[in-house]
């Protein structure tokens, strides 16, 4: 974790030394993220999810990644990043400082 963490004013606690954590800032669902990008940019966002068929035509990789997603799942460790880090980066405050609406 102080290998990710590095650059940051972070203590790691000792039974945390040599742990592997998986992180993130928050974790969100599908239509969470369109929220998020709904309020950036002051319009509706829709959020639309297709058929892992429909993806596995395009690329077998993808289909076999997003049938993951839906099946396992990533799991974050987002408790742990928020007791390791006093400001860790959520898509809100990412959004808020590097995207800007695109233009139509």
């Amino acid at each position: 974790m102080a290998g990710l963490l590095r650059g940051r004013d972070t203590h790691v606690p000792a039974a945390d030394l040599g742990r592997i954590v998986e992180m993130a800032g928050d974790e969100l669902t599908g239509p969470q993220i369109a929220e998020v990008f709904a309020r950036a940019a002051g319009r509706p966002v829709g959020f639309v999810s297709l058929p892992v068929g429909e993806l596995r035509a395009h690329s077998e990789e993808m289909g076999a990644m997003f049938a993951w997603f839906n099946e396992v799942g990533f799991r974050a460790e987002v408790d742990d990043l928020r007791r390791a880090v006093a400001a860790p980066v959520t898509l809100e405050s990412w959004v808020a400082e590097h995207w800007s609406v695109p233009v139509a």
